[in-house]
């Protein structure tokens, strides 16, 4: 099959996320023989690369300052993309996000597309705010999908209750070949680490602090590492309220590069993700699969992924102490021997050999929907099979 995948963030411009999800699906997709391309954005001219065995196709942003903080450069990705899907032959396009599917529900209307949305966030107004233009982009383009993919059951629930509409549970891919326990530790781990966007509010770093202050006294030689993206000013500001020997035992690693985070995972204690409405959690698989127990809120999808105390520890949302009681458990669970194996086979199953053919069948199916008619998939109001 002739295979699009689309997303205006992609590598080098943005590093996590969608980005490491795209990119892994391609080569996985290109390994079994498919014409793959990823159709991404650049500030920079147009150009085309290969990588990988999947050719990546960039569409300069559009850009004005007319229009600077009305519309965003995701929503005039659209633009590009319609352009694009207009003189581009695929049997399938696979949309991250809204945009995209907007184009191709314009582009269905002169050609044939038939194409698969993912839902990346919840709940949905995140993605469009207090703008009507992008609840309308994002309502037509996922009422004209083939099928709609869900990276878990929590994101299928709600794509239910608010909008009557089926999606299909299919889960975010992890390389575990990338990601896997290191060869050897340098003595006994004492890191909390912390990978995710310090400047996200629901990503809870705020609440991460004043429990890593309760949990402090009890973990000898403890320290937390940030090592995601922020305003470092910002940082220091919210670090000052802790007290001294907790401020200090506070490392501040930033962003780093991607290909730092295997050794990250590898030399820490316990990663915690105290976030909320997470419709996945790729984080925490990362760090499973690398052998460390993890910390998360028990909220949105994260429930899915620590559903056994072998492998981490779940606290309320909002609940500093009970966050410090689940990292105090956590460590005490990275000091079991067996731990690290544990760890590693409940990451497994997020395995891209094991997710890529359910990713790969929701395609397939959606390359025949539009030959088979629009009822083979429920595209007036039932959704597709789930």
């Amino acid at each position: 099959m002739r295979i699009v995948l689309a997303t205006p963030n992609y590598l080098p411009y943005v590093r996590r996320g969608t980005a490491s999800y795209v990119r892994l699906l391609a080569g996985y997709l290109a390994g079994e023989g498919h014409e793959v391309t990823v159709l991404a954005a650049t500030p920079g001219p147009p150009r085309t690369r290969r990588e990988d065995g999947f050719r990546v196709r960039y569409l300069r942003y559009l850009q004005h300052p007319l229009i600077a903080g009305r519309v965003s450069r995701y929503e005039t990705h659209a633009l590009p993309a319609l352009a694009w899907l207009l003189t581009h032959r695929m049997d399938v396009l696979y949309c991250m996000h809204h945009p995209e599917a907007f184009a191709a529900h314009l582009a269905g209307r002169v050609k044939r597309l038939p194409y698969v949305v993912n839902l990346t966030s919840v709940p949905f107004e995140r993605y469009w705010g207090g703008s009507r233009l992008r609840r309308r982009m994002f309502e037509r383009g996922l009422a004209s999908a083939a099928a709609r993919t869900c990276p878990s059951a929590f994101t299928q629930r709600h794509l239910r209750e608010v909008y009557g509409l089926e999606g299909r549970v299919v889960p975010v891919p992890v390389d575990t070949r990338r990601f896997a326990p290191p060869a050897g530790r340098d003595g006994v781990p004492r890191d909390v680490l912390f990978v995710s966007d310090l400047d996200d509010e629901r990503k809870g770093l705020d609440l991460l602090l004043q429990g890593f202050a309760l949990a402090y006294p009890h973990l000898p030689g403890v320290r937390l590492v940030l090592a995601g993206p922020g305003d470092r000013r910002r940082l220091e500001g919210r670090l000052r309220a802790l007290p001294g020997p907790v401020r200090r035992a506070v490392v501040q690693a930033g962003p780093g590069r991607h290909g730092d985070l295997p050794a990250l995972y590898g030399a820490a204690a316990v990663t915690v993700l105290p976030s909320v409405d997470e419709v996945f959690g790729m984080v925490l698989v990362e760090s499973l699969a690398c052998g460390t127990p993890v910390v998360a809120c028990r909220s949105g999808a994260l429930p899915e992924i620590v559903d056994e105390p072998s492998t981490g520890r779940l606290f309320e949302p909002g609940d500093a102490r009970g966050l410090a009681e689940a990292l105090r458990a956590a460590w005490t669970l990275s000091r079991d021997p067996a731990a690290a194996a544990r760890c590693r086979r409940r990451a497994m199953a997020y395995d891209v050999a094991s997710v890529g053919p359910r990713i790969l069948e929701v395609l397939e199916a959606a390359a025949g929907a539009k030959a088979r008619g629009a009822a083979a998939w429920g595209l007036s109001g039932g959704g597709s099979r789930s």
